[in-house]
């Protein structure tokens, strides 16, 4: 269906294939880009127009920080979680249902996802925060708060 949907939008592809071996077969189609093994979201995440993806924490959390509007099929565990918040927060439409969406549906959350200037205009907004952040040395603080208020001690620090 998305091979259908992709053709009637066109639109280019690129798959992350992993590890499977079920997708190879996409790679003969014309405008399908068929990545195989580890995928470096960060280097492609940021040259696209938008990206479809099942709303993992990482590769939400690296699509909002390029600025990209997403459009979502979450299916396990906290998926649907950062597909709300992205909802939410206008950085997508509404998630696509895994058993409830047929080929208008997929085509229309498409497009909208990439001709909506809203999404990118959120995507954009929230991205220059998290850019702002420092978050490596704003965890590492958090982590020595939280140990300190429970025990008074880090091992192998004084604090």
């Amino acid at each position: 269906m998305l091979l259908k949907a992709i053709k009637i939008l066109d639109y280019r592809l690129i798959v992350g294939a992993g590890w499977s071996k079920s997708l190879n077969q996409l790679a003969s189609e014309k405008d399908v880009y068929v990545m195989k093994g580890y995928i470096p979201h960060y280097r492609i995440v940021p040259q696209c127009s938008a990206i479809l993806h099942h709303a993992g924490s990482g590769t939400t959390h690296m699509s909002v920080k390029a600025g990209i509007p997403q459009l979502h099929l979450p299916l396990i565990i906290d998926q649907h979680f950062w597909a709300y918040q992205c909802y939410k927060h206008g950085l997508s439409p509404f998630w696509l249902k895994e058993k409830k969406t047929d080929l208008d549906t997929l085509v229309a959350k498409l497009r909208d996802t990439v001709t909506n200037p809203k999404y990118r205009e959120n995507a954009s907004r929230l991205s220059a925060l998290i850019k702002e952040e420092d978050g490596i040395n704003n965890f590492c603080d958090y982590i020595c708060r939280t140990a300190t208020e429970q025990s008074g001690h880090i091992r192998g620090m004084a604090l």
